[in-house]
């Protein structure tokens, strides 16, 4: 099989596309039928860009501190766990102290879900 060409061209430092540009773009697509649904998964062949372009996006659509995230080129990362790491704000309160307070939201459902802080929800594709 072919390598996948990530969709969206090249990374621009401020630009955004929406994150239904890379949905469903998978480093390793799900097969099968949604337990949940009872539809079969729409997760297509993508790539590591492609799914770190998503979580990219997706903090810039959701996250609360959106505008203190340190904008950095998704394809210079290799783990999209790390990529989504590095999507938040490291800012601290005026006493010094981290500026969020983490409440974990974790749970399996429909692939795995993560939670950090700042957001509602962030669905990595199959765990990565």
């Amino acid at each position: 099989m072919e390598n996948p060409t990530p969709v969206g061209g090249s990374w621009e430092k401020g630009n955004f596309l929406p994150v239904s540009t890379f949905t469903d773009r998978c480093v390793s697509p799900r097969s099968g039928t949604d337990p949940i649904t009872g539809s079969a998964y729409a997760d297509v062949l993508g790539t590591r860009q492609d799914e770190n372009n998503w979580l990219r996006s997706m903090s810039n659509e959701l996250y609360l501190w959106y505008d203190e995230i340190e904008d950095k080129d998704p394809a210079r990362f290799d783990s999209s766990l790390t990529y989504f790491e590095e999507l938040r704000t490291f800012a601290l309160t005026p006493l010094a102290e981290k500026k969020i307070v983490f409440t974990s939201l974790s749970r399996r459902m429909n692939g795995y879900l993560k939670a950090s802080p700042g957001y509602i929800l962030a669905m990595v594709c199959n765990g990565h």
